[in-house]
């Protein structure tokens, strides 16, 4: 009977190993899928606060971000430092005419570990409202943490955000903060979501044009390629279309960088473009310091405005000066590059006639010719320091799209025969 019962105690202590092995495991997994930072999609719920939010349309920028804790939280980690994400989103909003973004950290995660955030504020920023319906065990813990340390990010207060003073609050599981009253940012309690959203990783919706944002509502989702924005009900199709097709084929003598402004764009006027190559055909010309920086041509309408060439301040001439067929000025490092480049003019013609703003940029090319024009400014101190900081934030866009083969963008302004235009932008992976 002894040696029955050693028996016995033994196998129980194996299970009990066996069981507590397996409870870490699970832990674990629920920590994995609900928390870590990984690329995760959803939709808005129309029911509760936040997709209701998104829809009510009481301020004009509203942007809506699936499980925020996982999605910032693997941009956070695409950069390996919060404050890199950061400088990263400000990059972006200056190259775009936008302005900066201030996105609340929730203690340790880059945002609330939530189902959904939605962010709402005026053209300015000025005015602005976050919502986020945080996981239940989550919201208690951090009241309680809050409370404790004195946090009222956490527990609820005055806080300092958006330029002034904010408000902090909880309502059950719901978590917001900002300068404006939710009620009036709901519009009224008869105000209920769209239960058509797509599934995605985020929503971006603009009441009117913004910067060189078509009004509509953009969403971003992720493909078995990479990831793609595509505004929803777009009228612009063929439109949309043709111009994406111009942008992927290209003609020989690809760019690295290809900048397009059109109506509404950039440039006022009649619009233009900036292409920025790999290399320069024949050695450019160029010699000592200058030798180092990268082909490059501008296109312009006579006497309209124009991009800058990089370092054209430093160049004593500048290259060549060839007029096409369609009225276009092209303007270029060196008169090889204006020949070589000259065949883009179609490109550039129909892409200026169509879009607000045309991007495409092989990010890894795009990148190491970016460096190139750094390393010549930042060598002279008499270059613009704007000029400087305008090719830095090139640079900190690009420098984590680089895993990307390319990256595309398409803004169309409204078609005669439609009410909004579209906004198209496609992260293509390399080819397996």
């Amino acid at each position: 009977m002894t040696g029955e019962r050693e028996v016995s105690r033994s196998g129980w202590r194996r299970w009990r190993w066996w069981v507590a092995g397996l409870l870490v495991l699970a832990m674990a997994a629920h920590a994995g899928w609900w928390y870590l930072p990984r690329v995760r999609e959803g939709r808005p719920d129309p029911d509760d606060v936040p997709g209701r939010l998104l829809a009510a349309g009481k301020l004009p920028v509203a942007l809506w971000v699936a499980y925020p804790h996982q999605n910032l939280g693997a941009l956070e980690g695409a950069f390996g430092r919060g404050e890199d994400r950061q400088r990263f989103l400000e990059a972006l909003a200056r190259l775009a005419d936008l302005p900066e973004p201030a996105l609340p950290r929730f203690g340790p995660f880059a945002a609330p570990p939530a189902r959904e955030l939605v962010m709402l504020s005026d053209e300015a920023g000025e005015r602005v409202l976050v919502a986020a319906r945080v996981y239940p065990v989550l919201a208690a813990v951090a009241r309680l943490a809050g409370r404790v340390a004195g946090n009222p990010w956490l527990a609820g207060g005055q806080v300092e955000a958006f330029g002034g003073r904010a408000q902090v609050r909880w309502d059950g599981t719901l978590w917001t903060v900002g300068n404006v009253p939710l009620e009036a940012a709901l519009g009224g309690e008869t105000a209920r979501g769209d239960g058509r959203w797509p599934e995605g990783l985020a929503v971006l919706r603009l009441e009117r044009p913004f910067s060189y944002l078509p009004a509509g509502t953009h969403s971003l989702c992720r493909t078995a390629s990479g990831l793609e924005v595509i505004t929803a009900g777009s009228a612009a199709g063929a439109a949309e279309a043709a111009a994406t097709g111009l942008l992927a084929r290209g003609p020989a003598a690809k760019p690295v960088l290809l900048v397009v402004s059109g109506p509404g764009g950039p440039l006022a006027g009649e619009g233009g473009a900036l292409a920025l190559f790999a290399g320069e055909p024949d050695g450019g010309g160029l010699s000592g310091l200058l030798r180092g920086l990268p082909a490059a041509v501008v296109w312009y309408r006579p006497g309209s405005d124009r991009f800058d060439l990089p370092g054209e301040d430093l160049l004593s001439r500048i290259g060549g000066r060839l007029r096409s067929s369609n009225g276009w000025s092209l303007l270029g490092s060196s008169p090889s590059t204006v020949a070589a480049a000259e065949p883009l003019t179609s490109v550039v013609d129909r892409l200026a006639a169509t879009a607000s703003v045309a991007v495409a940029v092989e990010p890894s090319a795009g990148l190491s010719s970016v460096d190139r024009v750094l390393a010549v400014l930042d060598a002279v101190p008499l270059v613009s320091r704007d000029d400087v900081a305008r090719w830095r934030d090139w640079r900190t866009v690009l420098e984590p799209l680089t895993v990307y083969d390319s990256l595309t963008v398409l803004s169309l302004p409204p078609a005669p025969d439609a009410p909004r235009g579209s906004l198209r932008v496609v992260l293509a992976r390399p080819e397996a």
